[in-house]
């Protein structure tokens, strides 16, 4: 069963994930080993308190996402009259039996008509040369692949809108949405991503440090 805490303020849900104790959908590629800014071991260490949380407050790519997160939601909603889109900023959303895998979700929306349940999950990036957009051509890259599949388990919604808005070196910005459905493949890779967070989470807990790579 899908259970839902929600938080008043961003101080109480910074506190209220503290104390789960657990992953987020960010975290995930990071367990994968698909995440080239942070290590799963570089994870380890901040979850066991051996290493402290990135300072992100003077990363402007990542400032401006927080800017822009509220703009392309907008323009998606513009974009797909036939949802209604709702965002809750501070709400936890995790399954009764695994607590400790919980995803706080950047946009949620509903079929007017049909009145199934789906994730909007938003990206500010900016690619660097012909490889940086080439993750992008007519596919999710794999870290963001990984984020959706932990929001899957996490809710067992399956239908998902990846929107990003992307920024050209010239200052142009690009939106691009991907649609994404859990199919019997992904779900799957879904099982691997849970298995994975899963022996991670073991090693936190036991304060263990987790071999490279994670063997399932």
């Amino acid at each position: 069963m899908t259970e839902r805490v929600r938080y008043r303020s961003r101080e109480e849900w910074l506190e209220g994930r503290r104390l789960r104790n657990g992953v987020g959908a960010s975290e995930a590629g990071a367990i994968l080993g698909d995440n080239p800014s942070m290590s799963r071991m570089d994870l380890w260490k901040i979850k066991t308190g051996a290493m402290p949380e990135p300072d992100l407050s003077g990363n402007e790519l990542f400032q401006r996402g927080i800017r822009m997160e509220k703009a392309v939601r907008y323009w998606f909603k513009c974009a797909h009259p036939e949802l209604r889109v709702i965002h809750h900023p501070y709400d936890i959303l995790f399954q009764t039996e695994r607590p400790w895998l919980f995803a706080t979700l950047d946009g949620e929306f509903t079929h007017r008509d049909s009145g199934e349940a789906g994730i909007i999950e938003i990206k500010n990036v900016q690619p660097r040369g012909r490889d940086g957009w080439a993750e992008w051509d007519g596919r999710i890259p794999q870290k963001y692949y990984d984020q959706l599949l932990h929001q899957h388990l996490a809710t067992v919604r399956r239908w998902f809108y990846l929107v990003a808005a992307m920024w050209c070196a010239n200052g142009d910005v690009i939106f691009r949405e991907f649609e994404f459905r859990i199919d019997a493949d992904r779900e799957q890779d879904a099982k691997i991503v849970l298995q994975s967070e899963e022996l991670f989470m073991n090693y936190v807990w036991r304060r263990q440090m987790p071999p490279t790579p994670i063997k399932l």
